[in-house]
């Protein structure tokens, strides 16, 4: 995503197919943006995603990215909790 004030970087909809799951694709996937990330000199990336998406926060925890805030949010008309990761590199 477009640089943020702070030099962040936003990771918007990673989302990987049923299909291709558990087959190490999102590992690779995730890795990429990182790594991409960090040559273009961002201070980290952060993410907002939904609780209870337990494999997609396993992933992002592996990859170093931590829970930095969460809030009750209507957006989706449902009511989730959303989550924001972050993966500082600093």
């Amino acid at each position: 995503g477009p640089r943020e004030s702070d030099g962040m970087s936003r990771l918007r909809w990673f989302i990987v197919s049923s299909a291709v799951r558990g087959q190490g694709v999102g590992m690779r996937l995730i890795t990429t943006v990182v790594q991409q990330a960090k040559e273009q000199r961002y201070r980290g990336i952060y993410l907002t995603t939904f609780e209870g998406l337990d494999a997609a926060a396993a992933l992002y925890e592996k990859m170093g990215f931590v829970v930095s805030s969460e809030r009750e949010t209507d957006q989706w008309s449902g009511g989730v909790s959303e989550q924001r990761f972050t993966l500082s590199f600093d």
